[in-house]
This record gives structure tokens, C-alpha cells and sequence, in this order.
């Protein structure tokens, strides 16, 4: 929460790791732009991120982190023109299709240790052994969009 210490607040932590999985899932993101404030005053940085962005892919999507709110909501929608796909990216819930046929619940259980796939994936490409889907490049991507959604929080405060 000391953002000389940590380049940010809850939405460096953790939205990173969103922003790094719709890379992953949806292409690069090419266009960027966002407003973030300082709602709840608990701790110097930012607690509110809205973003706009532009996927190489040409999906076009918003996003909301508001880490001063009451409700505690994990949320991300991909919405196409057959379906939509909702889901969490850090609980333990079941990802949700709903297309014209209903709603169908596919089973996403965590791992005891939540980290250990991707980790595995990293020590399989560093060896030789397979790919990872998160990347020195892809990391610096991610970091490019938070840059973007955070500059004018950073130069004013």
C-alpha cells in the first residue's frame, strides 16, 4: 500500500495479473487509457482504476477495480456474439457460459497452491521443456497498460 515501495496499490497487485490473463486470452493490448483515484483515503494509493482498451484481436472492453467498495465482486465478462463467458480470477467459482442453449457451469477448481501451474509452465519453457503463457514480454505489456491507466494518478500525487 506504499506506493514508493510497491508502484501501487490493490490494483497493481492484483489487476496485473487480470490485465496479464486478457492478454493471454484476447491478444496485446493496443490502446489504453484510464482514470484512478483515491476514494477511500485508507492508504495513499490508488483504490479506484477505470480503464478503456483495444485488443490487437479488436475486442474493445472496460474495466472497473474498485477496491474501496462494500461488496467484495470478482468479476470478468467476455461478451460475443454467440455467447458470454463470466468468471473469476481469484476465487474458487465456476466459469459461466451462457449462450442461446442457457447457462452451462464449467468446473475451474483451484490448485492447493494457486501459483504452482503457472510456475511449472515458466520452469518447463526456462528448461526447454514447453511454453508459458506469461512471458518477460507479455509481463512488460501488462506494465505498459497499468502505466497507461495510472499516469495522471502518478503525476498528481
Amino acid at each position: 500500500m506504499n506506493p514508493e515501495i510497491s508502484g501501487g496499490g490493490y490494483f497493481v497487485d492484483l489487476g496485473s495479473h487480470i490485465l496479464d490473463l486478457l492478454d493471454w486470452l484476447l491478444g496485446p493490448v493496443t490502446y489504453a487509457t484510464g482514470i484512478a483515484t483515491n476514494r477511500g483515503t485508507r492508504y495513499r494509493a490508488e483504490d479506484l482504476v477505470t480503464g478503456v482498451f483495444s485488443f490487437r484481436s479488436g475486442v474493445e472492453g472496460v474495466g472497473v477495480w474498485n477496491y474501496d467498495s462494500f461488496q467484495h465482486k470478482d468479476q470478468v465478462e467476455i461478451i460475443g456474439t454467440a455467447g458470454a463467458l463470466r468468471f473469476s480470477c481469484f476465487a474458487e467459482e465456476p466459469l459461466r457460459l451462457r449462450t442461446r442453449r442457457g447457462v452451462e457451469q464449467i468446473e475451474a477448481p483451484y490448485p492447493k497452491t494457486v501459483q504452482l501451474p503457472l510456475i511449472q509452465t515458466v520452469v518447463n519453457a526456462l528448461t526447454g521443456h514447453g511454453e508459458s503463457p506469461s512471458t518477460g514480454q507479455s509481463a512488460v505489456r501488462t506494465a505498459r497498460v497499468i502505466d497507461a491507466l495510472l499516469s495522471d494518478y502518478r503525476e498528481n500525487h
